[in-house]
């Protein structure tokens, strides 16, 4: 009768997981991996106004607003802002064949 060394056995088990994992691996990037990040500086890009002024930023920030624009602003903040609505209608999903 053969008794197997327990230790052993689990470090054979481990190496050859090891080395079965690691010829899986690719270094290759994917698809994916390619275009990381590019949706997110095209949808960056595309909220810029005037690509001038973004390529050529003024010296010195603006130094005040218009006081009529700057109440409207602040109206329109004040009304929206603190009166978040509530979502109160039950979410209904039909699955059919």
């Amino acid at each position: 009768m053969r008794i197997i060394n327990n230790s052993s056995t689990r470090l054979t088990f481990l190496i050859a997981v090891s080395i079965t994992m690691a010829a899986c691996a690719s270094t290759d990037p994917t698809r994916v991996e390619d275009d990381f990040g590019n949706s997110v500086r095209h949808m960056v890009q595309s909220q810029i106004y005037d690509k001038e002024a973004a390529n050529n930023p003024a010296r010195k920030p603006p130094m005040g607003i218009d006081g009529v624009q700057a109440e409207s602003v602040l109206d329109v903040y004040r009304e929206h802002v603190g009166n978040p609505k509530k979502v109160s209608d039950s979410l209904r999903i039909d699955i059919s064949e």
